[in-house]
């Protein structure tokens, strides 16, 4: 989402800097893929500011006659000033600026063939981005029921994912909380999702308190996935395994 500004009718206006970074790539002298891309995190909070804009109107006046202290009486002309004013609203995030250079093999023959490779180079060192042309896999939404295990202890989970293929959107629950985010299945057989955890009330954005993120093989066959990932906030990460299977449609 872009800047967001907007006028009141009385005169005042919010802006909302709340932009996500965009990425752009192209192709070198060498015929190289380069590029760059900007990860951006979840709002990790909100700050606002305000600043007085334009000229002050006056309005509402009322008259009232009252005592003064000579015995006589005093005309007092009360009115209301409305001084309209700027609210900056500023969405704060983390950060990590990724640039890119890689190769495209074009298979002609078969085009599911084709590859993209990229190195990647961010704050965290270098990473490696391999890909292929997305086909028609089979469709796991539904309602699956998943195992997280974190620091030696078992959470049960619940878990409904929607749309289709390669994107799924995943609302859960778990003892306690609550996740929102997408999952990834793609035909390498691997899955990714990332989720934020939040805890009540909900569903403020304030209350979100860490981000999970998890990676690894699945069955599409048996509708089964199992990996390993990381949860907490970029002060307090810990690492976590996951396994989830699709629950079967009850039949009556």
């Amino acid at each position: 989402m872009a800047e967001v500004n907007f006028t009141n009718s009385d005169g005042s206006a919010v802006w909302i800097h709340n932009g996500n970074p965009p990425g752009h790539w192209n192709f070198d002298l060498s015929g190289r893929v380069v590029g760059f891309f900007t990860e951006l995190s979840a709002p990790m909070a909100i700050t606002t500011n305000l600043i007085p804009i334009g000229n002050p109107t006056i309005c509402c006046c009322s008259t009232n006659v009252i005592p003064n202290t000579s015995g006589g009486l005093d005309t007092v002309v009360t009115c209301l000033t409305n001084q309209p004013q700027l609210t900056n609203v500023e969405v704060l995030r983390l950060t990590n600026a990724v640039n890119f250079i890689g190769k495209a093999s074009l298979n002609l023959s078969d085009f599911t063939k084709s590859r993209l490779t990229l190195l990647g180079t961010t704050p965290a060192g270098k990473a490696t981005f391999s890909g292929v042309i997305p086909i028609e896999l089979p469709d796991v939404s539904g309602t699956w029921f998943g195992i997280m295990r974190r620091q030696g202890l078992p959470y049960n989970e619940f878990f409904t994912l929607s749309n289709s293929s390669p994107f799924y959107d995943m609302d859960g629950e778990g003892p306690g909380y609550l996740f929102q985010g997408v999952m990834l299945v793609v035909r390498q057989k691997k899955f990714g999702y990332v989720v934020d955890v939040q805890d009540p009330p909900f569903p403020t954005e304030e209350h979100i308190l860490r981000i999970r993120a998890v990676t690894g093989p699945v069955d599409l066959q048996h509708g089964k996935i199992s990996g390993h990932g990381v949860q907490g906030d970029s002060a307090t990460p810990t690492r976590i395994s996951y396994k989830a299977n699709l629950i079967p449609p009850t039949t009556e």
